[in-house]
């Protein structure tokens, strides 16, 4: 794949002989850069296009930041309309040590802050871990933007990227937040399980937000909770001008974090509360 400013050429489309920048993307098949250039001025000259500036070109895997084993499989799938099969397999011990977990276990007996990614999640978040369980991680988050406690997210353990401890020599959030008295808090909730977690926090805060692998980008669905089941929990899904959208079911394998007690949600459920 690579990336170029581009010239119109004599014979090229009308459109493109007015335009004052053209840029081309082109996929290929080559062994170097050398023969990918060669290849590009091929396929430019067919269309009266000429290379004025080739600005980046490498495998597709690396353009795209995809996996290259995926990518391959699904070329070779476009190709030739068989199926492929990939197979993932671990050879580690099943009693294992999550370093990730560890490292949140013993954040959390300290009482440490800490800063880790979500699965699926390029951005870091900081935040105090307050407890730990079975299956989940509580933070109470940090606002980076108002350096002060907003709220709490709990993640799922399988979820947790890139764990670091955090102490006053990362940041001067954390002296701040001491210097005026601010400390974490523990709001004592059950993290042995997702049924008796979403139960705890159904009639303690009026909106949640859980964290579905299945929706785009893993994004965020707002809600109260109205229903915990034995695999899943039903939620009375608000949207972000106050109303509500009806009920939406969520199967537990599918959440992955769950976040309360924040501003934003405080702030939703007061709007929401008027149209009830």
């Amino acid at each position: 794949m690579g990336r170029a400013v581009l010239d119109a050429l004599k014979g090229a489309d009308a459109d493109l002989a007015q335009a004052t920048l053209i840029i081309g993307v082109v996929f290929l098949y080559a062994s170097s850069p050398e023969e990918f250039e060669l290849e590009m001025r091929n396929v430019l000259r067919r269309s009266s296009l000429e290379l004025v500036e080739l600005e980046e070109a490498g495998p597709l895997y690396e353009m795209l930041d995809v996996d290259e084993d995926k990518l391959t499989a699904a070329l070779e799938t476009a190709k030739s309309g068989d199926p492929t099969l990939l197979i993932h397999f671990s050879d580690e011990p099943t009693d294992a040590v999550d370093p990730e977990w560890t490292t949140f276990r013993e954040a959390a007996e300290a009482g440490d802050a800490v800063q880790f990614r979500r699965l699926g999640s390029d951005s870091w978040e900081l935040g105090f871990a307050v407890d730990v369980g079975e299956t989940w991680a509580l933070i109470n988050l940090v606002d980076e933007s108002f350096v002060a406690f907003d709220g709490y997210m709990a993640v799922r353990f399988d979820c947790l990227m890139g764990v670091e401890r955090v102490s006053e020599t990362d940041t001067f959030m954390l002296s701040a937040l001491d210097r005026r008295g601010d400390r974490p808090h523990n709001p004592q909730l059950p993290l042995d399980d997702h049924r008796s977690f979403l139960a705890a926090l159904a009639p303690r805060y009026p909106l949640v937000s859980l964290s579905d692998a299945t929706a785009r980008d893993r994004g965020w669905a707002i809600g109260r909770i109205i229903e915990v089941g034995d695999e899943a929990v039903t939620i009375k899904g608000v949207n972000t001008v106050g109303e509500w959208t009806g009920e939406h079911i969520h199967p537990y394998a599918h959440i992955e974090a769950v976040s309360f007690a924040n501003a934003y949600n405080e702030s939703l459920g007061g709007v929401v509360g008027e149209h009830s």
